[in-house]
C-alpha cells in the first residue's frame, strides 16, 4: 500500500497523516506513467480518543476530577502543538477546563513526551470543580461529562432539519470512547440517571451503558464512533435516528438524593 506523507504536518508522525489530507486527489507519478486517485479515508481508530473520568463530588456541588487520557491522529497532534511547553500546561489547561467548568484549577497534570511523534499521546490530569454540580436542600443535579475534545461536536444539528436537498457532510472518521466514575458523598444516594441506549447504524454508532450496581457510585462508558465522512441524502431519516440521540443525552442529567429528602 501507499504511504502518503504531508511534509508540512510538523506535529504529526509518518503515520499520522492530517485528517485534512484525506479524501484529496493527488498525482502518483511511477517509472511507467503518472496516476491520479484518491488518498484514502481513515479509519476511526485512526483518529480516536480514549478517556477515563474519576468524578468525586461533594454535597455542595463541588468535585474532585481526575481525567486518563489517549489519543490518535489529529487529537494527537492538537496536544503536541498545545501543550508543547510544558511551563505554559496548566495556564492552557485551566482555561480549556473552566470552559467547561467554572472556576476549575488544576491540581497535578502529566504528559507524555510530546516532543516524540512516534510515542502515544497520554496526559493525566487531576483538577477541582468548585460548580460541577447544582445543589439545592434536596438534591445534587449535573450533567453527563463530554470527552476532553468535545468530539461528539455538531452532530444533533446535522441531523435538526426534517428534510434535505444535499448529502449531509460529517468529517474525517472518528472514534471516542469515554469512561466516566461518579462517586457520590455519604448518606447520598442516585435518584434518576439517563438510560442505556445502542444506536448502530451503517455511518455511525452511538452507545451508552449505565451501571448503578455498586452503592455510592454511578459508572456511565459512552461509545460514539463515526464510520462514514457522508450520509447520503437516501439515508438521511436514519441518520436523524442517531443524531436525536447524541442530542438528547446532551439535555439529560444525573441527579442525586440527599440524606432526609423525600
Amino acid at each position: 500500500p501507499e504511504l502518503y506523507l504531508d511534509g508540512t504536518a510538523s506535529f504529526h508522525s509518518v503515520d499520522e497523516l492530517p485528517s485534512m489530507d484525506r479524501g484529496a486527489q493527488v498525482l502518483i507519478v511511477r517509472d511507467d506513467g503518472k496516476l491520479v486517485q484518491q488518498i484514502p479515508w481513515n479509519k476511526p481508530e485512526d483518529l480516536s480518543v480514549d478517556e477515563k473520568w474519576d468524578i468525586a463530588l461533594a454535597a455542595d456541588g463541588s468535585a474532585e476530577i481526575t481525567i486518563q487520557l489517549k489519543a490518535r491522529g489529529d487529537f494527537a497532534v492538537y496536544l503536541r502543538r498545545n501543550y508543547e511547553l510544558a511551563a505554559q500546561r496548566q495556564t492552557l489547561l485551566e482555561k480549556t477546563l473552566g470552559r467547561k467548568f467554572a472556576g476549575a484549577r488544576v491540581v497535578s497534570q502529566e504528559f507524555s513526551d510530546l516532543s516524540n511523534l512516534d510515542e502515544n499521546v497520554t496526559m493525566e490530569i487531576r483538577f477541582t470543580a468548585p460548580t460541577f454540580a447544582n445543589s439545592s436542600p434536596e438534591e445534587i443535579t449535573f450533567s453527563l461529562v463530554d470527552d476532553f475534545f468535545g468530539s461528539v461536536g455538531n452532530l444533533g444539528i446535522l441531523g435538526a432539519l426534517e428534510k434535505r436537498e444535499t448529502d449531509v457532510v460529517l468529517g474525517n472518521p472518528r472514534s471516542s470512547r469515554l469512561k466516566a466514575i461518579y462517586r457520590f458523598p455519604p448518606g447520598i444516594k442516585l435518584k434518576s440517571t439517563p438510560e442505556s441506549r445502542d444506536i448502530d447504524t451503517r455511518f455511525g454508532r452511538f452507545r451508552l451503558g449505565v451501571d448503578p450496581k455498586v452503592k455510592g457510585v454511578l459508572t456511565l462508558e459512552r461509545l460514539f464512533e463515526m464510520k462514514k465522512n457522508r450520509v447520503p441524502l437516501a439515508e438521511y431519516q436514519e441518520f436523524r435516528k442517531l443524531s436525536a440521540s447524541v442530542d438528547q443525552l446532551g439535555n439529560e442529567k444525573i441527579v442525586l438524593q440527599k440524606k432526609g429528602a423525600k
